[in-house]
């Protein structure tokens, strides 16, 4: 310690005429300070004839920044405890001017409009790579205010667009507040996505059973949920189709939403027919209700009055499955 207080009267008081200094470091007695941390060029007037020794000698750094708000009082002593711990010797430098320098920090205000102005147009190129994508996204209702240090160089906002942080409803794009080309904050900003797709969709109410005609259903853009994950997209698709359930207007059609018509309609008589082994049995019946073929429908034995369950195989057919009893 006192080695050092000896080395900081040595640099306060060197004369010039004595041994010349290798540099002459003048304190302001106010700084503006401008980048996100205080070095000696800002805080003082640098003279030496070696503009080398001038940037090394302007490169120390004096002390903190002070945050928002508050200001600072640097000492003549507290810069030359800087330049010792820097490996600058006494003989090198001579500082004079103000007795104390007032460190004022400067900011920028940046607000969600400049973040914005960045982040969407990222955003957007990069939901336009997908040549099936249909998407509007939405940003956040609320997005917080900086106060940046515009920087010696200046301020630049940069942003990158997080493909492995997008889901489905979501997409991330982080934006980099760099100050002086270094990295000042890194802030998120996190997008709603809405995805669109097209499908069939019903232009009418259409009840179980009943045909789908031409001007039932129409292509549309429709907001994709997992509701459409089966959409139909081919008009093609339902010609010759029957509604499976009940379908209000405006639906978006699934492939379960059709059925084919029935070819056996309630209380026809068809051929009941059954299997043992190499013998076929051809009974008369009557459906019980209607189905395509392929359904499952219940059917009456018009000799044993017994109802059963039988497939239907054509207009007029239906068969016992091989696990039931026989008519």
């Amino acid at each position: 310690m006192n080695r050092l207080l000896r080395l900081l009267g040595i640099a306060l008081a060197l004369p010039l005429t004595a041994q010349e200094p290798a540099a002459r470091i003048d304190l302001h007695a106010t700084a503006r300070l401008l980048g996100t941390d205080v070095l000696l060029r800002d805080v003082a007037a640098i003279t030496t004839t070696d503009p080398a020794l001038a940037e090394r000698f302007g490169a120390v750094e004096v002390a903190p920044r002070p945050a928002r708000g508050f200001h600072r009082v640097l000492q003549p002593r507290d810069v030359v405890e800087r330049l010792f711990a820097a490996g600058f010797p006494a003989q090198s430098f001579a500082v004079g001017g103000a007795a104390t320098i007032v460190l004022e920090p400067v900011f920028t205000t940046l607000t969600a409009k400049h973040l914005h102005a960045v982040a969407d147009p990222v955003l957007r190129a990069a939901l336009a790579t997908d040549p099936d994508a249909d998407v509007e996204f939405e940003a956040p209702s609320r997005l917080e205010t900086f106060e940046a240090p515009p920087g010696r160089l200046g301020i630049d906002l940069r942003a990158h667009y997080r493909p492995e942080r997008t889901t489905r409803h979501s997409a991330l794009v982080e934006v980099e507040i760099r100050v002086d080309d270094r990295v000042w904050r890194t802030v998120p900003i996190h997008y709603r996505l809405r995805r669109f797709v097209r499908a069939l969709v019903t232009t009418r109410p259409i009840r179980r059973g009943e045909p789908l005609r031409d001007g039932d259903v129409e292509l549309r853009r429709v907001a994709a949920t997992s509701a459409v994950d089966s959409r139909l997209v081919d008009p093609d698709a339902v010609a010759g189709k029957v509604a499976a359930r009940d379908l209000r207007i405006d639906r978006t059609l699934s492939l379960a939403d059709l059925a084919d018509p029935a070819v056996v309609m309630q209380n026809d008589p068809v051929r009941l027919v059954s299997r043992r082994g190499a013998i076929e049995i051809v009974v008369r019946a009557v459906a019980l209700e209607a189905g395509a073929v392929g359904d499952r429908i219940r059917v009456q034995n018009l000799a044993s009055g017994r109802p059963i369950q039988a497939i239907v195989r054509a207009a007029g057919l239906v068969v016992v499955p091989a696990a039931e009893e026989t008519p």
